[in-house]
């Protein structure tokens, strides 16, 4: 009996996580005593150990139901059940009235806890963490040691501890693989500029070292940036290493005196440089004569390239009359043979024959995530 009643509580527990996941991942009606209307998930990112899962989730759905999800993706639920895990919320708060004074809270989701797409700060990120010791006699670990160590991970996993070259190459590859996917029309829909990512990260990066270790952790910091934008340039990938320059650039960066007074010389001569290549006088000279000196695979200054077009198609018409006293009017070809002309220039920096055996190189070449770590635990031992 004891064994039957086991099978049929696995049963019911598979067939009740069944129902969760096709919930969560169609757009099927919810059960009546879900919230009318909501029927499209969201989606929420939670990290264990180095990995991190996407899970869609709707309004509904629990803390505990999260947990039987994540073990299903990290792919844990056969050998542990969800009550011997739990997720934690890690969160960056900013005292008001100072942005530049920070501190950190992490607290546990009650299992009940709901609407976490909402109720989450954007500054947040969740945990999956064991509450046994796994594999070590499963004996039981305090909350307060699992703060600790979520903590110490977030201190460690910083940009710091990161090639700076390793960091440059994947910036390139994500950044590569998006130029290739932009449709030539495209570039003649959208002639609008958009928010800088890559900028607000290097302010951000800088302005929130100060968390732990105060103008010496700044000082390291921008010099990785330096070293990142140099390995940017290296690798072609001019929109990002603008986009780094524009960050080392900014206001509530440059008037950090004291920081810059304490950055060594070597990395300020190659940051001027860098300032030099992509001076905007003279209509971008230098960086125009560079570019026209690499081969691809090459990712261009997109607010360039937008400047560009933008300044063919307002200083031509698109219609020209046929004569002064005519009131037809023609397609002005000239115009969109010079539009045709800059948008081949552009797609051709993605269509060279050694484009893909580059990319290639460059991915074999890569370091790994323990190459990386090893590398840096040996910085440490030799500092």
């Amino acid at each position: 009996m004891t064994t039957q009643s086991s099978s049929q509580t696995s049963n019911n527990w598979k067939q009740k996580m069944r129902q969760i996941v096709q919930n969560v991942t169609t757009n099927r009606t919810l059960p009546t005593n879900t919230t009318p209307g909501m029927t499209t998930p969201e989606v929420i990112k939670i990290y264990y150990e180095s990995d991190f899962r996407y899970l869609p989730i709707h309004v509904t759905t629990t803390a505990r139901e999260c947990i039987q999800l994540a073990l299903i993706e990290f792919q844990l639920n056969s050998n542990y059940s969800s009550r011997d895990f739990a997720l934690f919320e890690y969160k960056l708060i900013e005292f008001k009235g100072n942005s530049s004074s920070m501190t950190t809270s992490v607290k546990r989701l009650s299992d009940n806890f709901q609407n976490l797409a909402k109720n989450l700060s954007l500054n947040s990120r969740l945990y999956l963490k064991p509450l046994i010791n796994i594999g070590n006699g499963n004996t039981t670990i305090s909350e307060a040691e699992i703060t600790k160590e979520i903590q110490k991970e977030m201190h460690v996993n910083s940009l710091l501890t990161l090639d700076s070259e390793a960091i440059a190459r994947e910036l390139f590859e994500r950044d590569f693989e998006l130029f290739c996917r932009i449709e030539s029309q495209q570039f003649v829909y959208d002639l609008n500029g958009e928010k800088n990512l890559e900028m607000f990260w290097t302010i951000n990066q800088i302005l929130i070292g100060m968390e732990q270790g105060g103008l010496q952790k700044r000082v390291k910091i921008i010099k990785q940036l330096i070293r990142i934008a140099y390995f940017c340039q290296e690798f072609n990938n001019f929109n990002t290493l603008f986009a780094i320059l524009s960050g080392l650039q900014h206001v509530t960066v440059t008037r950090l005196k004291s920081i810059w007074d304490k950055i060594p010389q070597k990395s300020q001569h190659k940051f001027q440089k860098l300032q030099q290549l992509m001076d905007p006088s003279k209509n971008f000279q230098n960086f125009r004569t560079k570019l026209a000196e690499v081969t691809p695979p090459i990712i261009p200054f997109f607010p360039l390239v937008k400047k560009d077009l933008s300044f063919i198609d307002l200083a031509n018409h698109s219609f020209i009359q046929l004569d002064d006293n005519s009131s037809q009017y023609l397609i002005n070809w000239e115009k969109m043979k010079l539009l045709s002309s800059k948008i081949r220039e552009i797609v051709a920096f993605t269509n060279s024959d050694e484009t893909s055996i580059q990319i290639q190189q460059m991915t074999t070449q890569s370091i790994s995530h323990k190459k990386i770590w090893d590398k840096q635990k040996m910085r440490k031992r030799v500092a």
